[in-house]
């Protein structure tokens, strides 16, 4: 059995526990936290070091097949965040000091001096946001790159995953690349798989959306398309997903273009009998087709 390795990168509570001044900071001015998502600010060299180092260390140590990279993006509770949500309410990140200096430094935009972070989000926002963004999207594919270079020089061969927010080019006001900042342009050159976490029932979405996120994904990226998908209800506001609604979204992450699917998760498999019967049928019916 091929085994690949979660790695979390700039979701890190327990690095902001001893050291507050790594958060990220929102366009309103405040850390970058909103129930149990703490988000370190990925322009952090100390930090990405270290970080590099410690997935190094697990990848020489456990010798996996492969790794998946999750929380490789900037701030965004997306769990939480509904069809009719207005775009402008998602916070956008980050405008911390460190943020702000390499932007300057990196694009040659100088800012007005002593501009706090909220002051300095209206100013990039009204006359720089494609610059904004597009440093941003270099900020996180360049993770990525340090990531996939440094573990495949002590494991070659390794396979690389990457969690993607499950937002379509133009949803909530272009927010997959304006908000979290993953181009996947770009990060699709530098992985195998982009697999997007299209919990239909979290987000309060049909089984067909979950098709139409792998069809947007796949007309922008150059590596295969492995769509994640719900098993049971998680929160307590999440539509609910019976049998059949399960066996309709692994129908939907199995259809074409998908290259298989991911199952959030397999310990809520093992309690389900009904969800084993689906995934057998639906084996059954795609044995030609892509892998599971």
């Amino acid at each position: 059995m091929a085994v690949f390795v979660i790695q979390p990168v700039f979701h890190d509570p327990e690095e902001l526990k001893q050291d507050p001044d790594l958060y990220a900071i929102t366009d309103a001015g405040r850390p970058a936290r909103e129930d149990w998502v703490a988000f370190v600010c990925p322009s952090r060299d100390e930090y990405r070091r270290r970080r590099v180092e410690s997935i190094v260390s697990t990848v020489a140590r456990l010798e996996p097949e492969g790794i998946s990279l999750d929380f490789i993006r900037f701030f965004a509770y997306w769990e939480m965040i509904r069809p009719d949500r207005d775009p402008a309410s998602i916070p956008n990140t980050c405008f911390c000091a460190s943020c702000l200096e390499r932007f300057s430094r990196e694009t040659g935009l100088r800012l007005p001096p002593g501009l706090e972070a909220s002051q300095a989000a209206r100013w990039i926002e009204a006359r720089h946001p494609g610059e904004w963004t597009a440093w941003k999207c270099r900020l996180i594919s360049s993770m990525v790159e340090d990531v996939v270079r440094r573990t495949r020089q002590v494991r070659p061969g390794l396979r690389v995953n990457l969690h993607a927010v499950p937002w379509r080019a133009d949803d909530f006001g272009g927010a997959i690349r304006r908000i979290v900042a993953q181009g996947f342009a770009a990060l699709s050159k530098l992985t195998d798989y982009i697999s997007p976490m299209c919990y239909s029932a979290m987000l309060h979405r049909n089984p067909a959306w979950i098709s139409s996120v792998v069809k947007d994904l796949e007309a922008r990226a150059a590596c295969p398309i492995l769509p994640s998908i719900q098993v049971k209800a998680h929160y307590p506001a999440d539509m609910p997903l019976d049998a059949a609604g399960f066996e309709a979204c692994l129908r939907a992450a199995l259809a074409p273009p998908s290259a298989g699917v991911v199952f959030w998760s397999w310990d809520l498999i093992e309690k389900a009998p009904e969800a084993k019967r689906a995934i057998k049928r639906c084996l059954r019916a795609a044995r030609s087709g892509p892998n599971i």
